[in-house]
């Protein structure tokens, strides 16, 4: 049995996110509890406007005090 497990990944993306005001920002922003996102886990999450209305729908890892977005290029504006 043979498997193709990934193609062209060219149209992903991933933001890096730090510094002492990161989790607040993004706290503000996403869908999650941002302070209960665990060390290594992916956590799927949606950003809204500040209207409430969906704007993004992504992945988010945090790792140390580093957060990190996984996103799709083509939706990016």
């Amino acid at each position: 049995m043979n498997h193709k497990v990934f193609e062209n990944l060219s149209y992903k993306g991933v933001i890096e996110i730090y510094g002492d005001d990161a989790p607040k920002f993004l706290q503000g922003i996403l869908t999650n509890d941002i302070f209960s996102l665990k060390e290594n886990i992916l956590q799927h999450s949606l950003m809204l406007s500040p209207q409430g209305k969906f704007r993004y729908e992504f992945f988010i890892f945090k790792d140390q005090e580093k957060f990190y977005i996984e996103h799709n290029r083509d939706l990016s504006h």
